[in-house]
């Protein structure tokens, strides 16, 4: 007997690398691995953070130094809340699977299961690329410099941070120790990011594509009786109208749920990447080598990256919901009975209420609030520039 084909299966690739990295250990049955996990997480994650806040207080207070520090720092805080979504948010996370794996979702039409396998598709192919591209700036930043010590001795520089707290002579002495732990926390906390940044991403684009496939659904409730009333024909149309109609309570009531479990760390994510570009921009205007400006300038652009995503799958997931009205008034509704129109009409009007994902219920994950973001930003960044300019003059 085959396999049920399920949807949930389409994040087995971010549960594995939760697992690898520990922070699913409330979910893993196996007692043995919370000894594991537990001390994985203490000192990959636990530690390094403490550490990189002792730093930050002890950074020189010179912007030359302190930005690429601070950069570093809101990073952290927003993988913290999405660590801690992850661990201490877990049955939220199973239950969105369950949701996924009903039958609403996964569907009866061969339309509706190939709009969900596309979608399936293209979640594992980003989850690749971006795994694939992560991976090669990490061995660009803790690889390459090692590989160039061996070869031409060149001596390298800690991948994170400097350990300000430490005095000289401790962080010489134990520096190789240093080295190897930040670089082995820094691929873990890289490992946070790719596997969380993408299901987050990844719950969207799922109700989003069952948007897609109840839109069309709904545009394809047609007559195919050439029979005049006939009672057989009206009781399969009022069927799938209401079969649609319950695809649709099911996904308010899933994107309620999802929105209820990536907030905090949506909404962090969020602030934390507003205030990532305003200090990276302002960066650019201090005096800094070429390689440290292409590296937070690539910082950048991955810091846009992650609040683009969920603000373009936002904003084509209300369009698909504001497009319901629309098929639903598609389907051949004119001629049919008072009894199929009375449930035509409470779809509609429960689709007038239209979905539109937040976080914290203040800030729209919309295409409007990543350009809101990116303008604030930029008009900062001007700002500065032209006080920078003044005093060079003066």
């Amino acid at each position: 007997m085959m396999a049920r084909d399920t949807l949930s299966d389409t994040f087995n690739q971010n549960k594995l690398f939760w697992k690898i990295t520990g922070i699913w250990v409330t979910q893993v049955k196996n007692k043995r691995f919370k000894y594991y996990a537990i001390p994985v997480i203490a000192i990959v994650f636990v530690a390094y953070d403490l550490f990189l806040t002792l730093n930050l207080v002890y950074t020189p207070k010179k912007l030359e130094v302190f930005m690429p520090e601070l950069i570093f720092f809101f990073c952290e805080v927003q993988n913290a809340f999405k660590v801690y979504m992850v661990m201490f948010k877990s049955e939220q996370i199973i239950q969105a699977f369950n949701m996924m794996d009903t039958e609403e979702f996964i569907g009866e039409s061969e339309e509706h299961k190939r709009i969900t396998k596309k979608a399936k598709l293209l979640f594992i192919k980003a989850f690749k690329v971006y795994f694939v591209l992560c991976n090669a700036g990490f061995g660009c930043i803790s690889v390459l410099p090692f590989v160039n010590f061996v070869l031409f001795g060149k001596k390298p520089n800690l991948p994170v941070c400097n350990y300000y707290f430490l005095s000289d002579e401790w962080r010489d002495q134990y520096f190789w120790w240093i080295l190897l732990y930040q670089t082995y926390s820094v691929y873990n906390h890289m490992m946070y990011n790719i596997s969380i940044d993408t299901f987050m991403s990844g719950l969207i684009l799922m109700g989003l594509a069952q948007f897609r496939a109840l839109n069309d659904s709904l545009k394809n409730i047609k007559c195919e009786s050439n029979k005049v009333n006939d009672p057989a024909e009206e009781w399969r149309l009022r069927t799938e109208l209401i079969k649609c109609l319950k695809h649709y309570d099911s996904l308010r009531k899933y994107c309620t749920h999802i929105q209820d479990l990536y907030d905090p760390a949506m909404f962090v994510q969020i602030s934390v990447g507003a205030a990532s570009n305003c200090v990276i921009l302002a960066s650019l205007l201090l005096s800094m080598s070429s390689n440290d400006k292409s590296f937070i300038i690539l910082y950048g652009s991955v810091m846009a990256i992650e609040i683009l995503m969920p603000g373009y799958l936002g904003s084509q997931l209300q369009y698909e919901c504001d497009e319901l009205v629309r098929s639903v008034y598609s389907c051949d509704w004119i001629e049919r009975p008072e009894s199929f129109k009375s449930i035509m009409k409470l779809l509609c009007e429960r689709a007038k209420q239209p979905i539109i994902l937040t976080t914290w219920y203040i800030i729209p994950l919309s295409l409007n609030t990543f350009i809101s973001i990116m303008k604030t930003a930029y008009s900062s960044f001007t700002i500065l520039r032209a006080v920078h300019t003044r005093n060079m003059v003066e």
